[in-house]
């Protein structure tokens, strides 16, 4: 209780703290494919991207962030389409450079006191429409079918 009362400031500050490590590791994962023009993702590399969008996704709910909070959702579900199919590898490349790239500029604003934008929400839109893409071309049992039929909280 004492760190709140001598800072009243210690969530905010810690929020941003585990938050700029986690979008290091998002940094470093797009960094270590990104020159390959033909790369995989492992199990391991998907589980731990999925845990760190997880951290700051809930991170952010906590703190009051809905924005932060939905794209690191959205980016998820990239990651539960990842554990299923390895496929469109460049274009899932591309909406995480989007992800830390909104990550990054929210954060900053967070900690000059700036007003957080909603620019995350366009984020989201376009990893739903990317998902949605995907569903149409494959069998409407797909894994991001079913990640938008949970979505929606239907049951199957």
């Amino acid at each position: 209780m004492e760190r709140f009362v001598e800072n009243p400031d210690f969530l905010q500050e810690l929020f941003l703290e585990e938050a700029w490590k986690n979008v290091d590791k998002i940094d470093g994962f797009i960094e270590s494919k990104a020159n390959a023009e033909e790369f995989e993702v492992t199990a391991d590399e998907v589980n731990s991207l999925y845990r760190t969008m997880h951290s700051i996704k809930g991170s952010a709910a906590m703190m009051g962030y809905p924005a932060i909070s939905e794209t690191a959702h959205a980016a998820e579900d990239l990651f539960s389409y990842l554990r299923e199919a390895q496929k469109d590898l460049q274009s899932i490349l591309q909406l995480l450079r989007m992800v830390s790239g909104f990550l990054k500029r929210e954060l900053r604003r967070l900690e000059t006191d700036d007003e957080v934008t909603d620019f995350g929400w366009a984020v989201v839109r376009r990893i739903k429409n990317f998902l949605s893409h995907v569903d149409s071309e494959n069998e409407p049992e797909g894994p991001s079918y079913q990640i938008a039929y949970t979505r929606k909280g239907k049951k199957r």
